[in-house]
């Protein structure tokens, strides 16, 4: 009888402990979707609440995913008679996309890392990763409202709708900055902001440093180029 008890009382505290942990992870989950939601209009907040651990598998994979569609649909031309050619060819550049962008967030990921590490800011790179995740989610939504527009106009080419661009589905430019870029950079800087308790200044100069640099080796890649065009073709 004591045996029976005993085994009764371990079986009751195992179903217990079972059902506490269920439900924990059923709330935790709940607040990493709200979280998705959260983030993109107040990022310091939510950076405050997941800076240890920062979870990051939610952010990767919906970037991931939702990147992998938009692109498989954009390189799909329903009114072209080789559209069932395009199909079975757009899943493989979308999954290159896919890897590229992964490969991305990973440079991004070590940048912060090193800038966190010169600036004393003592939080791993496994944190860091999950920080550029998460900033880059306007990234998503941009792919996916670029989608909707290209496929509501009258036109097929990307380039000639100027809608798009403003939505991050062409290259950046130094005349064109997508809509969604600029978001995740005021997603970062607040979110640096938070885990650092650097100054406003000291983040924005940390955040915006990457791409500042890359749109100057823009500018002065394109400028001789137009300068050489507009010399040849002047008369």
């Amino acid at each position: 009888m004591q045996k029976l008890n005993l085994r009764n009382c371990f079986a009751e505290q195992n179903a217990r402990f079972s059902g506490e942990l269920l439900v924990s992870y059923s709330h935790s989950r709940t607040n990493h979707m709200y979280r998705l939601l959260r983030i993109l209009i107040l990022p310091h907040q939510v950076f405050n609440e997941i800076r240890e651990p920062t979870p990051y598998h939610l952010p990767l994979w919906l970037i991931l995913l939702l990147g992998f569609v938009c692109f498989t649909v954009v390189q799909v031309d329903s009114n072209s008679p080789y559209w069932f050619i395009q199909a079975l060819l757009a899943p493989y550049v979308s999954l290159w996309y896919a890897i590229c962008s992964l490969g991305i967030m990973l440079v991004w990921a070590c940048y912060y890392w090193v800038a966190g590490t010169l600036l004393n800011v003592v939080i791993g790179w496994r944190n860091w990763f999950g920080f550029t995740c998460w900033t880059a989610l306007p990234s998503a939504i941009g792919a996916v409202v670029g989608v909707l527009i290209l496929k509501l106009s009258p036109t097929v080419d990307i380039n000639a709708n100027p809608l798009i661009g403003w939505f991050g589905m062409t290259f950046l430019t130094v005349f064109w900055v997508p809509i969604p870029l600029v978001w995740s950079l005021y997603i970062a800087v607040n979110g640096f902001l938070s885990w650092s308790g650097k100054s406003l200044t000291t983040s924005m100069l940390v955040v915006l440093a990457p791409p500042f640099l890359l749109t100057m080796l823009q500018l002065f890649t394109i400028v001789p180029f137009v300068a050489d065009f507009v010399r040849l073709t002047s008369f």
